[in-house]
């Protein structure tokens, strides 16, 4: 096979280098001679009933981006390119100085309706680029999901994680928009900056050290159109792994004028004060008040009472007025899990006076 046309792009601390057509990278930093690759991937998977049954697909080429050409303007490469014939342009800049990378993706024809078919993730379009970067020295998979998950790339049966493979539900409501690759120190960081249409898929994908399994950018349709700019920026990351990543993002949430500080969310709601260092218990039975004397008792001084489910049970069910008292004497926190899909998908139609009491799905 012949050899992939390459463009590159540099600046002090990266060196870019963009195949085509096939729109992989691969970025060296140069502050630690470490070498990022990215892989096309070949298999992804959905999952069902919490991650079993996982049925694996096969991502052929028509489900691929092409680039088509690129040309080169100091930090910056400009690309077009086609995604099942639908044509976009793709923009891959570098700051002057810093460990950065910034892709711009969008189409000549944003309110186009998609020329795609339904994929994977349910009732919805996606494509998957920019692709993931891997290096053999990882060893966790990052992601901000609820509490946090750390997967590990080398796993690449289903069945030892299945969960992993859940539906989009669960891949579309990350907690952060951004996941990252990490030895615990060097790694780098994929943030989404337009997070409104995106989603992970971890798909697997085949390297120079066998195969490995790794978080995708997945964009989604805009109301089956591409509707706006997408934008992800990769940080390459010379020490501090996860942790320096969440402080990448808080810096970025700090500069857009996003970022509240814990002072400031306490000032506005004392009860926020309550939240550090809280025990967190969800009751899977009624929440009582023997209950929270009990945690008292256990010497709990700060907690968050949460009554997930307990079978579907009408609004108010499930928690005494006496307990509601307690808590509040202790100083503890409590509330309904689940407000949002549990109120709106089940409570509201036995009492529909509470529309209003969580916010509904565009």
């Amino acid at each position: 096979s012949t050899a992939a046309e390459t463009v590159e792009i540099a600046n002090p601390t990266l060196s870019v280098v963009l195949e085509i057509p096939d729109g992989r990278l691969t970025v060296t930093d140069r502050r630690c001679d470490t070498v990022w690759r990215q892989y096309v991937p070949i298999q992804t998977a959905r999952g069902s009933n919490w991650g079993k049954d996982v049925r694996k697909t096969q991502v052929g080429g028509a489900n691929r981006l092409r680039i088509e050409r690129a040309s080169v303007e100091e930090r910056t490469i400009h690309a077009t390119a086609s995604w099942s014939g639908h044509p976009f342009d793709i923009l891959f800049e570098l700051p002057e100085q810093g460990a950065e990378l910034t892709l711009a993706i969008d189409t000549p024809s944003p309110e186009q309706r998609l020329p795609w078919e339904a994929a994977w993730a349910g009732d919805v379009l996606t494509m998957t680029y920019p692709y993931a970067f891997y290096n053999p020295g990882v060893v966790d998979t990052v992601v901000p999901l609820d509490e946090g998950v750390v997967y590990s790339p080398e796993d690449v049966d289903p069945a030892i994680d299945p969960r992993r493979w859940n539906l989009a539900p669960l891949h579309r409501q990350l907690s952060m928009p951004w996941w990252g690759v990490t030895n615990g120190q060097r790694g780098v960081m994929t943030h989404i900056e337009t997070p409104w249409d995106c989603m992970f898929s971890i798909e697997w994908v085949k390297t120079d050290h066998g195969p490995r399994t790794l978080p995708q950018v997945t964009w989604l349709d805009s109301k089956h159109a591409w509707g706006h700019s997408r934008r992800v920026t990769f940080h390459f990351l010379e020490e501090g792994g996860h942790v320096a990543m969440a402080k990448a993002f808080r810096s970025y949430e700090r500069q857009r004028g996003a970022f509240r500080s814990w002072e400031a969310k306490v000032a506005d709601n004392p009860d926020v004060a309550q939240l550090k260092g809280a025990l967190d218990v969800w009751s899977q039975e009624t929440l009582t008040a023997g209950l929270v004397h009990a945690l008292q008792d256990a010497g709990i001084r700060r907690c968050v009472l949460g009554k997930p489910r307990g079978g579907n049970s009408a609004p108010g069910e499930g928690v005494e007025q006496e307990a509601i008292q307690a808590a509040r004497e202790a100083g503890y926190l409590i509330g309904v899990y689940h407000n949002h899909s549990w109120i709106q998908k089940r409570w509201i139609q036995k009492d529909p006076s509470m529309a209003d009491a969580a916010i509904l799905d565009a």
